[in-house]
């Protein structure tokens, strides 16, 4: 969706942060602010277990993605 929104193929209903630098400089717009949805991001994981490296880099890629895009927190 990404890929095919930024070489001009079409329009998406994607989040917006994954478009947050391209919105920024203005090389993607948003359509029909209005209409938007915001949805939340939880990361639940099981208690008293040790998390996997994946799970501990993805969690903390999602926390400094919104720190630096606070627009898009619900």
């Amino acid at each position: 969706m990404r890929a095919a929104v930024l070489n001009h193929l079409g329009i998406a209903n994607g989040p917006a942060w994954l478009f947050a630098e391209e919105i920024a400089s203005g090389a993607v717009r948003r359509l029909l602010p209005e209409y938007e949805r915001r949805k939340s991001i939880f990361a639940v994981r099981a208690g008293g277990r040790r998390l996997a490296a994946k799970t501990t880099v993805f969690i903390d890629f999602l926390v400094e993605i919104l720190a630096k895009n606070p627009q898009f927190i619900p």
